[in-house]
């Protein structure tokens, strides 16, 4: 059993924020992101076209405020260690090239291949100023190392 070869292990629920730590929502994967970014996207369309002034507390949680492709930064707030972190992560553009392919190989030793770049990788730091960095990816549920 993998449990009992750890030294220490903790079950985390990692959420999204916005950039004040508000909470947005459990889904923390990349899809979910993008999904949040598309709806904030639109209620600003709405509310530049009724002519009034943009609500005043915004949930939108990328930093430059564009679509899926010109994103930049996304944050996420967990507990571990007895300590509360609220992460500002920079996607990184440099950890795969863009002649990265996955193939993906079934039963019948076939293989796919993709050369789908997801941009759902992740480095930052803590807002708190403690110093810790982190490296996430969002690409399937959100695997991570801080430290």
């Amino acid at each position: 059993d993998i449990l009992s070869q750890l030294n220490h292990f903790e079950t985390i629920i990692p959420q999204l924020v916005d950039p004040h730590g508000t909470f947005i929502s459990y889904d923390v994967t990349h899809n979910s992101a993008l999904r949040h970014l598309n709806l904030e996207h639109q209620r600003n369309k709405r509310w530049a076209g009724q002519g009034s002034s943009k609500p005043s507390r915004s949930t939108n949680f990328f930093l430059d405020d564009t679509d899926q492709i010109g994103r930049s930064s996304v944050f996420y707030k967990l507990s571990a260690y007895g300590r509360e972190f609220h992460f500002n992560l920079t996607l990184n553009t440099q950890l795969l090239t863009k002649d990265f392919a996955v193939e993906l190989w079934g039963n019948s030793n076939a293989a796919r291949s993709t050369d789908q770049v997801w941009d759902c990788h992740y480095v930052g730091t803590s807002i708190r100023g403690d110093n810790v960095e982190a490296a996430i990816s969002n690409c399937n549920g959100l695997v991570s190392v801080f430290f």
